[in-house]
């Protein structure tokens, strides 16, 4: 018995369908039966006349996964929810305990971290909901993020060195060689664990920015100090006089470098990978674009802790930038262009930053965006790359069109900015307000506002939800 669709599809005249759409069930011939076009298909004008010639006229379209589905993915989404919520309330007791020279709860934070590895890479996710750089700007925010970035760029990292070996392996090798070639992938792989860890707490230094007594307190950890400054003579007292943006690796590594776990006889701290990846998190891929001049021999080493630091440059380079084009509403491509910048003038990791470019979304499925033609839309594919990771398929709201903004004619059509997920309102104050300046739009005639009556029931049911008046 097959599974019931948790949605109904629904069979439409092509003769009716104006713009793009994807069809959820595959297309045959009427004659020969032969396979046309398969399930998840977008039928462009092209595509459209093409079916009708071949006596075609009827599409499906509609939600094809079941409810089995459909309900996995609800209970993911709620299990990394209250996963985010729990890293978020751990690290924040954490980073209070350290900047009060505790370590109470550490052991949790590891816990958590251990955790968080575990469902990233189980549910292999890339991206992260843009509404929550809205109403959580905050640091403890932005390194939960940041650790989830982090540990797929490094998977894919990974992956990719392990492929490389086993095409090395598959020659014809002596034992030496081939133990040889062993060594060299366990040295160059990332210990995702550490990884998770070392996000977490890479910034936590930018406490001492607000906070001059955190800085000062920075210069009683004369032991640190005095080892840092005999290998890295760039690190001196000035930098521990006034905070300063491109040292805020080495606070994060001054903060947690001595702390002590309570309860652990073997483990008396942070492992050595991810104090250094902390360390070493903010330095571009030469000593010239490195703030503590670390000699390029060393930053062109093909070493784990290395490269998870340059993963972690990356990831937080692109987390920052996305806050400030959200919050600004500035368009992404911006940031591609950065970050095409970054990595072919050593900025950052060129081999990591392509990684990054072609494996993570800029607008990830089911975001609702403002476009230039004054409509709004949600994204129902994603696309990445320096040249497509800003053209997604959109879907406009209340309608079936499809618009794909990498085609031709949609080039004078971009995304202005994202709208906020209602999800995110959780204090009403802040919903009323989201209300008010939606209503306020609508009278400036600058907000589109679907007026189906099944949009219009979804409102008032959600405005019910939040006892407030429709």
């Amino acid at each position: 018995m097959k599974e019931q669709k948790k949605n109904e599809q629904s069979k439409i005249d092509l003769n009716n369908v104006f713009g793009d759409i994807i069809i959820s069930q595959p297309i045959y011939d009427p004659r020969t039966k032969a396979l046309i076009l398969p399930a998840g298909t977008m039928i462009d004008k092209e595509k459209k006349y093409k079916l009708i010639n071949r006596g075609i006229t009827e599409i499906v379209i509609g939600d094809t996964k079941t409810t089995t589905e459909k309900q996995d993915e609800k209970n993911n989404e709620i299990l990394n929810e209250r996963l985010r919520e729990k890293t978020i309330e751990t690290l924040t007791k954490a980073q209070e305990e350290i900047l009060h020279g505790g370590s109470g709860n550490m052991i949790n934070v590891l816990e958590n971290a251990k955790e968080l590895t575990n469902h990233v890479l189980k549910n292999n996710s890339s991206g992260n909901d843009l509404t929550s750089y809205i109403y959580k700007k905050d640091v403890i925010s932005h390194a939960e993020r940041v650790s989830r970035y982090a540990l797929n760029l490094a998977r894919i990292y990974n992956n990719s060195r392990i492929k490389e070996a086993k095409a090395k392996l598959q020659s014809n090798m002596r034992v030496e060689k081939i133990n040889e070639v062993v060594r060299n992938l366990q040295r160059e792989l990332i210990d995702l664990d550490a990884l998770s860890v070392a996000a977490l707490f890479h910034d936590i230094g930018i406490n001492c920015k607000e906070k001059r007594a955190d800085l000062e307190k920075l210069k009683d950890k004369k032991a640190t100090l005095k080892h840092l400054k005999s290998v890295y003579p760039s690190i001196n007292d000035n930098i521990f006089n006034e905070y300063r943006d491109d040292f805020s690796s080495v606070y994060s590594y001054c903060l947690i470098s001595d702390i002590v776990f309570p309860g652990e006889k073997k483990r008396k701290g942070f492992s050595s990978d991810v104090k250094r990846m902390i360390f070493y998190s903010n330095e571009g891929e030469t000593s010239d674009k490195s703030p503590i001049n670390v000699p390029n021999e060393l930053l062109k080493q093909r070493i784990g802790y290395m490269y998870g630091a340059k993963v972690l440059h990356i990831c937080d380079l692109y987390d920052k930038a996305l806050t400030r084009a959200i919050d600004s509403k500035t368009p992404f491509e911006e940031i591609v262009a950065s970050f095409g910048y970054y990595g072919k003038n050593g900025y950052v990791n060129n081999e990591l930053e392509e990684d990054f470019m072609n494996n993570f979304p800029f607008y990830p499925e089911y975001t609702l965006v403002r476009l230039s033609n004054g409509q709004n839309a949600v994204v129902v594919g994603e696309r990445t790359g320096h040249n497509f990771s800003c053209r997604p398929i959109v879907r406009l709201q209340g309608t079936n069109q499809l618009i794909d903004l990498a085609k031709k004619e949609n080039n004078n059509i971009t995304i202005l900015y994202i709208i906020p997920n209602l999800k995110y309102y959780d204090n009403k104050e802040i919903f009323q307000n989201l209300v008010n300046d939606q209503i306020k739009a609508l009278q400036n005639g600058s907000y589109y506002k679907s007026n189906t009556s099944k949009d219009k029931q979804m409102r008032k049911e959600l405005y019910h939800k939040r006892g407030l008046r429709t």
